[in-house]
């Protein structure tokens, strides 16, 4: 054998195993980093995100409540009730009601609409234009027709 050869395949075996004992652990440390990296920031994530939707979800809990206890003040009110059973014909009642409207929806305007009728359709008052899913004749056993036909006495609040 020649002296090149013989030193070359020694020198190559050793190149193999130092890039063995080298790389191995390295790419072996590195799987072990990148999955408990991915681990770590996917928990983050998930937590930041519940803390989110939990801010989301108060602010949207407030703001219901908000509206639920106007509209119950609005819906509990003597005139406003004095007025859908009476049919509303008169100017004052539309008047004082469209006033409690205004108190009601005071910067919501924009965000929400209102309707208030009776059930037999002789009284009406919107802040919008009333749809046709709120005539009563067509669809009196749906939605707010159907607690209205099922609560014939209450006054009925429908979100």
């Amino acid at each position: 054998m020649c002296y090149v050869e013989k030193y070359g395949r020694l020198f190559l075996k050793i190149l193999f195993y130092f890039i063995c004992i080298a790389l191995v652990p390295i790419i072996i440390l590195g799987s072990f980093i990148l999955f408990f990296s991915n681990t770590i920031t996917i928990r983050n994530v998930q937590s930041q995100v519940l803390r989110n939707v939990e801010v989301v979800q108060s602010s949207f809990e407030s703001i219901l409540n908000e509206y639920m206890e106007s509209l119950e003040m609005f819906c509990n009110d003597p005139e406003v009730i004095l007025s859908l059973k009476a049919g509303g014909n008169n100017p004052e009642f539309r008047k004082s009601i469209y006033q409690k409207i205004s108190l009601v929806m005071a910067g919501r305007f924009d965000k929400s609409i209102m309707y208030v009728f009776n059930k037999e359709n002789t009284f009406s008052i919107a802040t919008n234009t009333k749809p046709l899913d709120y005539d009563p004749v067509l669809f009196e056993n749906w939605g707010v027709f159907r607690a209205l036909k099922n609560n014939p006495y209450k006054v009925v609040l429908f979100l």
